[in-house]
């Protein structure tokens, strides 16, 4: 999540609301899940902002004071910004909590910020996923080659799950995916969220969908995605 940013089109008003239908998508279809949101804004919710989603969430992760957080948010590129901060903040969070996720939950699911969960989604098709990371893809590369590093494909990673036995795997992998947007940055290249979750999991865990069942918009400008 990221309510307060300085760029797309949409006004924190216009966040807040998008991702409160995020959550009640979630409700509709898992009436029994636990919503935890790790927004990476530029500042904290108030008061008034964090009581709207008090109902619907067991906690909501600010990371805005984090000094590392602080420095990604003066980097001049948005793109840059908006995934380091994703990867970052998932790291950190699954570092801190693995054990917790892993001991008392069945699934975990990583939703994006202002999407929504639609009727195409197949919540038996992630329950059954025993032992598996379930994800859509893997596609074409829109970049270079020398550009990744030599990355060539991608998972979308708007919505995607993984069984809870998995969480003390994937947070390693979300370290080593920080180190490695990290370098490709100082070494004058770019990847992104996607190519990095294609590079650093396991291929024989994932389980591969074609249709995920999320829908939103993008934030720059608005453009309508489904898949």
């Amino acid at each position: 999540s990221a309510i307060h940013v300085k760029h797309g089109i949409y006004s924190t008003e216009e966040r807040i609301s998008q991702t409160l239908e995020t959550c009640k998508s979630i409700f509709l279809t898992i009436p029994n899940a636990t919503i935890y949101v790790l927004d990476g804004g530029y500042k904290k919710i108030n008061f008034k902002e964090e009581t709207i989603f008090n109902k619907l969430i067991k906690n909501f992760y600010c990371f805005s004071d984090d000094q590392n957080i602080i420095r990604a948010q003066n980097i001049p590129n948005h793109d840059i910004v908006k995934n380091f901060i994703e990867i970052y903040m998932f790291s950190k969070f699954l570092k801190e909590n693995h054990q917790q996720l892993k001991n008392n939950y069945q699934r975990i699911f990583k939703i994006s910020g202002r999407y929504r969960i639609n009727s195409l989604f197949d919540l038996e098709k992630h329950i059954n996923a025993i032992n598996k990371i379930v994800i859509h893809g893997p596609y074409q590369s829109q970049f270079p080659n020398k550009i990744t590093g030599g990355c060539a494909f991608q998972y979308m990673s708007r919505l995607w799950s993984f069984d809870s036995i998995l969480t003390p795997y994937i947070s390693t992998c979300f370290d080593r995916m920080l180190e490695d947007i990290v370098s490709r940055i100082n070494l004058g290249g770019y990847i992104d969220i996607e190519h990095l979750l294609f590079k650093h999991l396991d291929s024989n865990l994932i389980e591969q969908v074609k249709i995920i069942g999320i829908e939103g918009n993008i934030a720059p400008n608005g453009f309508a995605v489904s898949e």
